[in-house]
């Protein structure tokens, strides 16, 4: 018989992995509304298996947070500026509540039971399977089917399948110094989303857990298969920081890190100049536009923004011009790639302070929290995850952090 300790285990990092994927993975592409009712009543299951008793003071801020959010949503749809689509308001919101449930059902442990645990474990899963990934590319080609989604913010986005397990989208099969190659995308619909969970991986395993440095060299090559621009820089960022860390320590390790940085260094140099002058110079031109055109939306609705709906919000974006002919037909009916300066267009000034305000706040990673919130805020300024379930735990964290301050503590 399956023991109550298998269980627990089970839905911990089932929770945890699922939570990760809801974070722009492949599966929620495809298939958002079900696959975020799912997590919902997966994490649901984690926090009711567990009968631990909650502080009333935990539990009135938790209720507090999702009443807060829900009238600061109720203030947005009401002041949009246009019709807005409810069933888009109501799966943020159910993104919310997951987030909350999960955080917590931690938090009601006290320390105890740490969710970041269970988020190592499924970062390492999601690791390996993005080098099998990779590797796959150059073994069975010819064995890959297509599949199609119609989806107005990736404009009919494509991609190649092996068994809907491993994913290659032909946008990303480039050639550098001769070698074809199909920049690595593991679970997500995109490089750019990869890098954020390997750079987390990453974090954890050389600044919290440091167990095995196997798993900082694997990831590594993970992260540099991505060729993400974002991620070698952030990958940079980490290496200095754990140089720094690790200097007094050994000494022996200082020319071995210079070592290994010094082609880390050089690839993150090639990918950034082929952004800013080479073929992939219409891309750092789209990122330019999602950094000003949010902000010109922003101030001609200050208060409450254009409204959440990401639909709507390109219809209106689309109305500003952009010097840059190129760089515009590559925007033109496509969302932006900015999460924080999209706040502002969707939100207004008060309610996307506030939240970012709240983002910082978080207390879900506590150690080595400026190069986490470098992590963080890095990753949302140049991709679209700002309300994926797995993002608005730290949201939820940043809400209860603040709202816990003017609740009386107090127990059941």
């Amino acid at each position: 018989m399956i023991n109550r300790q298998f269980i627990s285990s089970f839905l911990n990092f089932f929770s945890s992995f699922f939570l990760i994927l809801s974070g722009g993975s492949i599966l929620f592409v495809f298939h958002r509304n079900i696959s975020t009712i799912i997590l919902f009543f997966i994490v649901s299951c984690l926090f009711f298996f567990h009968k631990k008793n909650i502080s009333k003071k935990i539990f009135q801020t938790f209720i507090w947070t999702i009443i807060i959010f829900t009238l600061l949503l109720l203030i947005n749809y009401i002041f949009a500026i246009n019709i807005q689509s409810v069933i888009k308001y109501f799966f943020l919101l159910l993104g919310f509540v997951i987030s909350s449930i999960y955080l917590l059902h931690y938090t009601r442990y006290e320390g105890k039971i740490k969710p970041l645990n269970y988020i190592y474990i499924s970062l390492q899963v999601i690791m390996i399977h993005s080098l099998l990934n990779f590797l796959f590319f150059f073994i069975v080609p010819n064995s890959f089917l297509t599949i199609v989604s119609s989806d107005l913010l990736i404009n009919e986005y494509q991609c190649r399948t092996l068994g809907n397990v491993f994913f290659y989208s032909e946008r990303n099969i480039m050639q550098v110094l001769g070698v074809e190659f199909c920049r690595n995308q593991g679970f997500f619909w995109e490089p750019g989303v990869l890098q954020i969970y390997l750079n987390l991986l990453f974090f954890l395993e050389a600044f919290l857990f440091k167990k095995n440095k196997w798993i900082l060299f694997l990831t590594v090559l993970a992260i540099l298969f991505c060729y993400s621009s974002t991620g070698l820089v952030l990958l940079v960022i980490q290496l200095l920081f754990f140089l720094k860390s690790n200097v007094r320590k050994n000494l022996l390790l200082i020319p071995l890190l210079i070592f290994l940085m010094i082609p880390i260094v050089q690839i993150t140099n090639l990918n950034v100049q082929d952004k800013i002058t080479g073929e992939g110079a219409n891309s750092a031109l789209k990122r330019n536009i999602d950094l000003v055109q949010p902000f010109l939306l922003a101030f001609d609705h200050p208060l409450t923004g254009v409204g959440l709906d990401d639909q709507m919000y390109v219809i209106e974006k689309d109305k500003y011009e952009v010097k840059n002919i190129n760089a515009y037909e590559g925007s033109f009916g496509r969302g932006t790639s900015n999460s924080i300066t999209f706040l502002f267009a969707i939100l207004g000034f008060p309610t996307a302070i506030f939240f970012i305000f709240c983002l910082l706040r978080q207390n879900f990673v506590i150690n080595n929290k400026l190069l986490f919130s470098i992590i963080l805020f890095v990753s949302l300024f140049f991709e679209p995850v700002i309300f994926k379930p797995f993002f608005l735990v730290f949201l939820v964290s940043g809400f209860h952090s603040f709202l816990s301050k003017f609740i009386r503590k107090s127990k059941v």
